[in-house]
């Protein structure tokens, strides 16, 4: 209604009014930009994907996926001696290495922590227990149960290679370290008796210990690592 109005504010009401018509037009077509992009993403979505690209990614065509799903498994299970390893340095394209350590477990009790892990099947396996036994085993009796633990990874997993990893020096106890010697060269015999690897630890000595002198501190670490993957690049 413009009755009463001056001409100026009929020209200012047009104004108004033709910039609302121009922002309604505006807001419409955005809508509708909107609802046809949707419509194409969906029509996108609904298509099957092109069978040569869906089998080269299945089939691991030049596929990095497939590449390191297809890596060799290996497991490091032992007691707290290898709980600083990080088994991703020690993986690469070719092989996935996974450190189970247990603190304060006895071989005895590998019987049953490997068994999540053998269910996997691993390539291969390296035990390193025994430490936590010396103070109530002979070294015999250490030998019999790490025996035991390598006849249930075969009955588990026959296709799994087990490597046996000799004790560590130890400087707490001059009695628990003439034990270990005499472990490390019964773990030997019991070895080439079952065809079994092992892995010797002659680089780490006393300068390799804590201030404990039991447990690694890093340069020990280092050298414990070193060992495992030089064996493992040796099976390669």
């Amino acid at each position: 209604n413009t009755a009463g109005k001056s001409p100026v504010d009929n020209e200012d009401e047009n104004i108004v009014n033709s910039e609302a018509n121009k922002e309604d037009i505006k807001s419409k077509k955005l809508k509708r930009k909107y609802k046809n992009k949707k419509s194409q993403i969906n029509n996108e979505g609904e298509q099957k994907p092109n069978d040569a690209e869906s089998n080269s990614f299945l089939e691991g065509k030049s596929s990095e996926y497939t590449e390191y799903k297809n890596r060799n498994s290996t497991v490091i299970a032992g007691d707290s001696m290898i709980s600083r390893l990080q088994g991703w340095k020690m993986s690469d394209k070719s092989r996935r290495v996974t450190v189970k350590s247990f603190s304060g477990a006895k071989v005895e009790d590998m019987s049953h922590y490997i068994k999540p892990s053998l269910k996997y099947k691993p390539d291969n396996l390296i035990l390193h227990v025994g430490t936590n036994n010396l103070r109530s085993n002979t070294p015999s009796e250490i030998a019999k149960e790490i025996e035991k633990v390598c006849s249930i990874v075969n009955h588990d997993s026959p296709s799994t290679n087990i490597a046996i990893s000799q004790l560590i020096v130890r400087q707490d106890s001059a009695e628990l370290e003439q034990k270990r010697v005499c472990v490390n060269e019964t773990l030997s015999s019991l070895a080439k008796s079952k065809g079994l690897k092992l892995i010797i630890h002659n680089n780490i000595d006393s300068n390799c210990l804590n201030g404990r002198k039991v447990h690694l501190n890093n340069r020990g670490t280092i050298n414990l690592a070193r060992n495992f993957k030089n064996y493992l690049d040796n099976l390669d």
